[in-house]
This record gives structure tokens, C-alpha cells and sequence, in this order.
């Protein structure tokens, strides 16, 4: 099963794009616990997407194609937003969670979450255009 997805890169309407493609994929999704991680994920990048890499334009489209095989999910994103910093994913490693709740650090958990639930995680940047790859291991 193959789907091709447009999402518009604002804030409620990632989140009506999101549950658009949630539908999509539960007939061929059973297991519940697999379609949670899948909605998480998906949620966490295109969030990043829309508030990092189209955080000066104001509008955007993430285009993504989903492809449900042999146990697994298979997502490619791309979009014309900003590059990542260096050009490359951020390490996503976890913080000191040992320090006062005034000092804990904002963010940084989301790229620890995606590459914890995900397998070829992999970003290039062609053609002005920002390419986002990886794979949901599923139960059923």
C-alpha cells in the first residue's frame, strides 16, 4: 500500500493532515500500538518541519510518501524549507534529566524520541529541497 500526502506546514493544519493520514493507514495498520507510534513520529517531524525549517516564511507544504510493506512503514518527507544547521540531523541525544525543573532545557527530546522509534533515519538537502527518510518497524 502506497499514499502520497500533502500537509500544510501551520500549526492546525498539521494536525488536521495528520489525522487525515492516520485514516489512511489504519486499514492497513492493525496493531494500535504500532499506529501510536506512527502518529507520534510523524508529529514530532512535521512540528520540527513546520516551526524550524519554514519558521521565517510563514507557509509551507511537507510533501511525504507512506509505503506499508513487509512489516515496516516507509516514509519519505521532503519540503523547500530551511536546511538543517550544517546540514545534517541533530545527534538527539538525551539531557541531564538530574537537575532542577528551572534548568531542564526546552526541546531537544524530539530527535531523541524519533531516532529511539525509527531505523534509517536518514536528511539530504538537494535541489533547494529538504529530504527526510526512514522506516517504522511494524508488529503486524
Amino acid at each position: 500500500m502506497q499514499l502520497a500526502v500533502q500537509f500544510e506546514a501551520e500549526p492546525g493544519k498539521i494536525t488536521i493532515g495528520i489525522t487525515s493520514l492516520m485514516g489512511q493507514l489504519k486499514p492497513h495498520v492493525k496493531d494500535v500500538a504500532d499506529l501510536g507510534t506512527i502518529e507520534l513520529v510523524i508529529a514530532e517531524v512535521l512540528n520540527n518541519i513546520t516551526e524550524h525549517a519554514y519558521s521565517d516564511q510563514g507557509f509551507g507544504v511537507i510533501e511525504g510518501q507512506f509505503e506499508v510493506q513487509e512489516g515496516k512503514l516507509s516514509v519519505h518527507l521532503h519540503d523547500h524549507g530551511k536546511p538543517m544547521p550544517g546540514l545534517e540531523l541533530p545527534k538527539g541525544k538525551l539531557a541531564d534529566l538530574n537537575v532542577d525543573l528551572q534548568d531542564l532545557p526546552e526541546g531537544g527530546f524530539g530527535w531523541y524520541m524519533i531516532r529511539q522509534l525509527t531505523q534509517g533515519l536518514t536528511y539530504r538537502r538537494l535541489d533547494d529541497q529538504n529530504h527526510l527518510s526512514f522506516e517504522i518497524e511494524l508488529a503486524s
